[in-house]
């Protein structure tokens, strides 16, 4: 495993002089992880996603401000 800037780790003292470093891996990057598994497997590319939530923003805003 190759560590990289911004990393984190868990520093354990073992308590007799020993260390143990191991890596964190935070719940965000694990769900965003998860996130880009599945939109692949849909066949979902980043331009979809990006064109929807536009559209998504759109409808929201018609619903909720948009003056009739």
């Amino acid at each position: 495993m190759a560590w990289k800037r911004g990393d984190v780790f868990t520093l354990i003292d073992l308590g007799d002089g020993s260390l143990l470093i191991t890596p964190r891996f935070l719940q965000v990057n694990r769900l965003g992880d998860r996130v880009a598994e599945i939109l692949n497997e849909e066949g979902v590319t980043l331009d979809d996603l990006l064109t929807s939530l536009d559209e998504e923003r759109e409808s929201y805003y018609r619903e909720h401000y948009a003056e009739s």
